[in-house]
């Protein structure tokens, strides 16, 4: 949206967002809840569900920025300063400077590349952060702020006009410690290669930590695919989500992959989906497998099968044979399935009923005026108890009649 409130473009999620502008998610969540003020120079916001939607692309939605601010209904955020104010320059090889920004963190939101990485490379740690020199800008210079893509054909122009050096920047891995991965099918075919880790998380929408543990082998998949790092000189194929689902289901029709069996053999135990009378609607593989097509928590199907609950979302589970006959439903299929089991009559409806919950005992009522009346009923009994007592002594006693007249006197 445009600091006016008008609306620039509508995206059906967060993700989806991200994925087409190439920007973090989390970034614009911490927009949207008014954590950060902006986000590469775009403000977001939560829209309504009645919301028309209209996901421009990136440069479809530069081009609506650059219109509104031409029209005045748009002002560029101010960019937060460093704390020390310092102006960046990025320059070729020989000097000439090819954009001077306001600060670090000004770089950061017009381009991505990291803060850090910039300080390392103006304090002569590291040569260069993602193929550009950045230098320490006198604080009267002229401001040319690009974005990431106009920078990349500044660079270019000036490696044309003999102004840069290529061999200083392909000579050194991008980004430091960076490393390509790619996409590979169980039989070790590749399906697309990423810059990095957080470049196949922007585009994919997968946790980057996750796709690192997956290249490490700390973890098997992430999202059924199986990432590894990939060799410096391994050419891009940036694929979004659904460009790499369909590049897998082609590599399985050419029986260049096979699907990851996600369940553990050695503790993996058959479950039965049965009715109230016993019948059978549906044998899954495990409590997993029956979660993920169902939908029904794992835990409490097992804790059906182990009879510490009688049903899980009105279904009754138990534990299969190891040799029984897989009939893996779906939640739909398998509500049909009991629906079916009624008409036949191998399912009562009395059984499916919850039973009524017990009445609650009233509490007990506690306080000073109940406890002064326990108290006084208490006095009572033991005035009767030794008036009782007397009267059992008198008449066993002869005498004790004139005793106790003499008292009465």
């Amino acid at each position: 949206m445009t600091s006016q409130g008008s609306s620039l473009a509508a995206y059906v999620s967060a993700r989806e967002a991200a994925r087409i502008l190439e920007i973090g998610y989390g970034h614009i969540g911490d927009v949207c809840r008014g954590v950060t003020a902006h986000s590469h120079g775009y403000l977001f916001r939560y829209a309504s569900i009645e919301t028309e939607l209209n996901p421009l692309t990136k440069e479809e939605l530069i081009a609506a920025k650059k219109a509104a601010v031409e029209r005045g209904e748009h002002e560029e955020p101010k960019i937060q300063l460093g704390r020390k104010g310092m102006r960046v320059s990025v320059v070729t090889s020989q000097g000439h400077v090819l954009a001077t920004y306001e600060s670090q963190v000004d770089v950061f939101n017009r381009t991505g590349i990291d803060k850090n990485s910039i300080g390392q490379v103006m304090s002569k740690r590291a040569l260069h952060a993602k193929g550009f020199i950045f230098e320490a800008a006198e604080p009267d210079a002229e401001l040319n702020q690009l974005s990431l893509d106009e920078l990349k054909e500044a660079l270019e122009g000036a490696i044309e006009r003999d102004e840069h050096e290529a061999c200083v920047v392909e000579s050194i891995p991008l980004m430091g410690r960076k490393k390509k991965v790619k996409v590979v099918t169980s039989e070790g075919h590749v399906l697309a290669v990423y810059d990095s880790a957080s470049d196949a998380a922007v585009k994919t929408g997968m946790n980057a930590g996750n796709i690192t543990k997956s290249c490490t082998g700390r973890r098997n998949n992430v999202g059924d695919f199986t990432f590894r790092y990939a060799d410096a000189d391994a050419e891009n194929l940036q694929l979004s989500l659904e460009e790499l689902q369909e590049a897998k289901k082609q590599a399985i029709e050419r029986g260049e992959h096979v699907e990851p069996d996600t369940v553990n053999p050695k503790k993996a135990k058959k479950i039965h989906v049965v009715t109230s009378i016993g019948v059978v609607l549906a044998t899954y593989e495990s409590a997993t497998e029956a979660q993920r097509r169902t939908g029904i928590k794992s835990t409490s199907i097992g804790h059906a099968c182990m009879g510490k609950r009688k049903r899980a979302r009105t279904f009754k589970f138990r534990f299969a044979e190891p040799d029984a006959d897989l009939n893996q439903l779906s939640f739909e299929e398998l509500q049909a399935a009991r629906q079916s089991a009624l008409e036949r009559g191998d399912e009562n409806l009395e059984a499916l009923s919850r039973p009524p919950k017990k009445e609650k005992k009233a509490p007990k009522v506690t306080g000073p005026r109940v406890r002064a009346e326990k108290a006084e009923k208490k006095e009572r009994s033991k005035e009767e108890k030794k008036s009782k007592r007397a009267r059992a002594v008198a008449e066993e006693d002869d005498d004790g009649s004139e005793v106790w007249e003499e008292e009465e006197d």
